[in-house]
């Protein structure tokens, strides 16, 4: 019997282990192979669209899946935390128990970025998980509910720039949102082009877009930038990248600068025989020079490049190199807008939110068969016609409000915001 664990059931995670099941109940398959998921939590989470959770447009049984619905024979779910991995007894410590494993795929993610500033993990709000959303759901409700302020988020990758314009399409008129980038542009690593589009998206929705800018710390109500005055905020949300999850250094695997377990082109652990890695956790070399981007495309396809070589090296087959194929990038920036890439074709508007719907609805199908694809299709499809209605209709109803947009109009807000900016220099 070979057993085989698979920590984490993210996208890398999940596709890993669904091919694994598939793999090991093909009728050649001639080895007794059991397949051990273990997940902190009992679900799968999209978590490219917590944005929307995060603003009401999306609720949390849209986002997430269950595992024992999904997860196939021979595949068995341990819902439990790892507390640490033994790579020299080739043991997992859970909090409840120990596993042992012939060949152990980490998928185990990764956590928020904070560059070691002080008083970011105190005072920002994250967007991690279902759980992390509904708070930032409650906070922004409470703040737009009292007509004005200023939301900062820091971080204008995907995730930034998605959640800057959800936020001002639902509370329309009641929230300031500024976007701090370090970089020189929003969207590092994408087409000029693209990048520019989605700035000017945002700059129409009056999202303040500030690029070049280096935080020093963080205070509970404002944010200390170097070289310019402090910027106050009344929410801060932190969308500044990420690292992967400290087990996989605590468990000594050799780590680039982020903290991701190296590889070698098979997705391999450097200089390990019987460990592998896939994600956001893992630094997977190109051959261009660089990492693999962590993205959900890139996991779900280490996933199963995992599954094949775990197989391969459990019949004392040859290798796969592993050969990712990024095949597009889609944002949504708000009610029927966004901006993508297939290829060497480009989509603006609705067509690249359509695009990008059934990227999102063709994972779930993956994942979790025609009910997961079903639901995701009428999600999909009442999310188009109403767009960010949805939330702002949700909003409406917690607050009882059928009353003007904004307690004492749009101008208060903006005159709040406007002398804050001010005293900061920073318009």
């Amino acid at each position: 019997m070979h057993t085989v664990v698979v920590l984490g059931a993210g996208y890398a995670g999940l596709s890993a282990c669904l091919d694994l099941a598939r793999k090991a109940q093909h009728p050649g398959w001639r080895y007794e192979a059991r397949v051990v998921v273990v997940n902190e939590e009992p679900e799968h989470v999209y978590t490219t669209e917590l944005h929307s959770l995060a603003v009401g447009i999306d609720e949390p049984d849209d986002v997430r899946i269950e595992l024992d619905r999904v997860l196939r024979r021979p595949a068995q779910l341990f819902v439990s935390r790892v507390d640490a991995i033994d790579l020299a007894r080739h043991a997992v410590y859970l909090e409840d128990h120990t596993v042992e494993y012939d060949q152990l795929v980490v998928a185990v993610g990764s956590v928020p970025e904070d560059y070691g500033l002080s008083g970011v993990r105190q005072c920002a709000s994250f967007l991690t998980d279902v759980e992390s959303a509904a708070r930032l759901r409650d906070r922004l409700d409470r703040l737009a509910d009292r007509g004005y302020g200023t939301v900062v988020l820091v971080g204008a990758g995907l995730t930034g720039i998605e959640l800057a314009a959800e936020i001002k399409d639902v509370y329309r008129g009641r929230l300031e949102v500024v976007l701090l980038e370090a970089g020189d542009r929003i969207m590092a690593g994408i087409e000029p082009g693209l990048a520019d589009a989605s700035l000017r998206l945002l700059t129409e929705k009056e999202v303040a877009v500030r690029t070049g800018v280096h935080i020093d710390a963080v205070e509970p109500d404002r944010v200390s930038v170097h070289g310019r005055a402090d910027l106050p905020y009344d929410l801060l949300v932190w969308t500044a990248g990420v690292r992967a999850n400290p087990l996989v250094a605590a468990a000594g695997f050799a780590v680039d600068a982020r903290g991701r377990g190296l590889t070698d082109a098979y997705l391999r652990a450097r200089g390990r025989r019987d460990e592998w890695l896939a994600g956001d956790c893992a630094a997977f070399p190109l051959a261009r020079g660089g990492y693999l981007a962590p993205t959900a495309q890139a996991a779900e396809q280490a996933g199963r490049a995992v599954s094949a070589n775990v197989m391969h090296a459990i019949a004392g087959e040859e290798l796969e190199p592993f050969e990712p194929h990024i095949q597009g990038f889609f944002a949504s920036l708000g009610e029927w807008e966004g901006v993508g890439q297939a290829g060497r074709e480009e989509f603006f508007g609705l067509p690249a939110i359509l695009v990008k719907r059934l990227v999102e609805a063709h994972h779930a199908f993956e994942a979790g068969g025609l009910h997961a694809l079903t639901r995701r299709l009428v999600s999909h499809g009442t999310r188009l016609l109403w767009g960010a209605g949805l939330g702002a209709r949700r909003f409406s109803r917690r607050v009882g409000a059928e009353a003007p947009a904004v307690r004492g109009g749009t101008g208060r807000a903006r005159a709040v915001h406007a002398a804050r900016a001010s005293r900061g220099e920073w318009d």
